[in-house]
């Protein structure tokens, strides 16, 4: 159960992703300053998180797809699989989490609600939670994490096994596009905010999300030779789907007020496609020389870190101690580079010094 070698694509994806979600709320540091185009940046937030969720699907399924179809599949299998998982993002998230509670108590002097709720990732069962708020999408991770291998075991008696990790992909996919009719015709949604904090962040209509890139694996595990004739084509898709979700909404009004349904249902599940869409090209990359591979791997390893530190922790200390001293354009771009520097020295600091000897261990430990 060895991590397989590093492809450049798959690094690419999660590098530009983090740094997507990084620019959206680098923007929270201008609040006093207007500037044209910030729906862009809100957008590169959304989009970076749906790239993480789709590769996370294809990385994860590509594992378990592989362990699935061997003769000596068992319970004990999924068992290793969620213990290599939760070595892999739970001491990380609970070390974040102990500093974000401390913050709360010591320096913002409050009180957050429901704080059982973030140690068995509920707290977005109903809305993305107002405190360490970008946890939201390690919930929905992690109930995949334990849902998609359990769900497996009921196809387990069938003799293709192949055909049974389809079955899972599809079941699934069923599901949770079922959840979100589900929450459109009882409880709706016409404002988009509303929309935002109440679908999009929500655990029971997003885990789709991560289940496209496992269909994405199985696809590229089964036709990988058929597909490859056709990674222009599908690039193409996910360009033509991507360019939907940001100029053709607009053009065509498709407001949240006027077209419910396609919102509520539908535009969540097309981001995600537009990102299976771009698999089969990224993951074609094997390795580059160029100028920038190095700092983009780099990026990508530390990514998580960056995640669960830039903001709740990081931007809000930095806006505590520094923002009201700020008056020039000058002193603005400092203050910047000054908080994107220090997001990038603690994340390393801590995927080297804490992430990565948990992970060496897990690899020693379980193979």
């Amino acid at each position: 159960m060895n991590n397989q070698k590093s492809i450049y694509g798959l690094d690419l994806m999660r590098a530009v992703a983090i740094l997507m979600v990084l620019s959206a709320h680098t923007t929270l540091l201008f609040d006093s300053f207007y500037f044209k185009g910030i729906e862009l940046f809100n957008f590169c937030g959304f989009y970076g998180v749906e790239i993480f969720f789709v590769l996370s699907g294809y990385l994860i399924g590509n594992v378990l797809y592989k362990l699935y179809v061997l003769d000596d599949f068992s319970i004990n299998t999924v068992r290793v699989f969620w213990i290599r998982r939760w070595l892999r993002t739970l001491p990380n998230y609970f070390l974040a989490l102990t500093i974000n509670l401390f913050l709360a108590f010591f320096v913002w002097k409050v009180i957050p609600d429901r704080i059982w709720s973030y140690f068995i990732f509920l707290q977005n069962s109903v809305m993305q939670p107002l405190f360490f708020n970008e946890s939201w999408s390690l919930s929905i991770e992690e109930y995949t994490y334990v849902l998609l291998p359990l769900v497996s075991l009921l196809f387990f008696k069938i003799k293709n096994r192949n055909i049974g990790f389809l079955a899972t992909t599809i079941l699934l996919l069923i599901i949770f596009f079922i959840t979100k009719l589900f929450y459109h015709f009882n409880i709706g949604s016409t404002d988009v905010n509303y929309w935002n904090t109440h679908v999009k962040a929500v655990i029971w209509y997003r885990i789709d999300a991560i289940i496209y890139g496992v269909l994405g694996a199985w696809l590229l595990n089964n036709y990988k030779k058929n597909i490859e004739r056709f990674i222009n084509g599908s690039l193409l898709i996910a360009f033509v789907l991507i360019a939907f979700l940001l100029i053709g909404i607009g053009y065509f009004n498709l407001t949240i007020d006027k077209y419910p349904l396609f919102w509520n249902v539908f535009y969540l599940p097309i981001a995600s496609l537009s990102v299976f869409f771009s698999l089969p090209f990224f993951s074609s990359w094997h390795s580059s020389n160029s100028f920038f591979s190095r700092p983009m791997v780099f990026i990508s390893k530390i990514s998580y870190s960056i995640y669960l530190y830039h903001y709740f922790i990081i931007l809000y200390l930095y806006r505590i101690v520094c923002e009201k001293h700020i008056n020039e354009p000058f002193e603005m771009i400092v203050y910047v580079c000054s908080y994107l520097s220090t997001v990038i020295v603690v994340a390393y600091l801590i995927y080297t010094y804490f992430e990565k000897p948990i992970l060496k261990w897990r690899d020693e430990k379980y193979p």
